[in-house]
């Protein structure tokens, strides 16, 4: 072998290293826009499976970087429905009033139920944060005194 193809296998060799390296120690870029998401995608699917102190995390994060959009209802849900995760139920109902109550939206009939639904498996759970208001809303919902 000439000293010519040596250069050429050596040069080719530290192109292979510096692509390989490069690619290993660049950290993804969120994009601005996308900030208000939780990242990686990893922790949400793990919590969604039942990893409940990543599901903690995922939904102290969400709760912290989206106030007028607590886009941790449908997280809540599938932890409840799989595990039956006690304060699941509650965070389902916290996002729905949150949304509502930040948004000044009009909450339907149907939307009512639902968010109320939530409270009650809270409450059948036995979920410690439920407060007084909690209580008062869901009987003035349903008319019970």
């Amino acid at each position: 072998m000439n000293k010519k193809h040596l250069w050429y296998i050596v040069y080719l060799v530290a192109l292979v290293v510096g692509c390989v390296w490069s690619a290993q120690s660049q950290k993804p870029v969120v994009p601005e826009k996308y900030n208000n998401y939780v990242f990686p995608y990893h922790d949400y699917t793990m919590a969604m499976y039942g990893d409940i102190p990543l599901y903690e995390k995922v939904v102290k994060e969400r709760q912290e970087k989206t106030p007028s959009h607590p886009d941790y209802f449908d997280l809540s849900i599938e932890v409840a429905r799989r595990t039956g995760y006690a304060p699941a139920y509650y965070n389902a109902y916290c996002a729905l009033r949150d949304l509502y109550e930040y948004n000044h939206f009009e909450m339907g009939d149907n939307v009512k139920r639902l968010m109320y639904g939530y409270l009650q498996l809270a409450i059948e759970k036995e979920d410690k944060r439920i407060t007084e208001k909690d209580l008062k809303d869901f009987n003035s919902a349903f008319h019970v005194h």
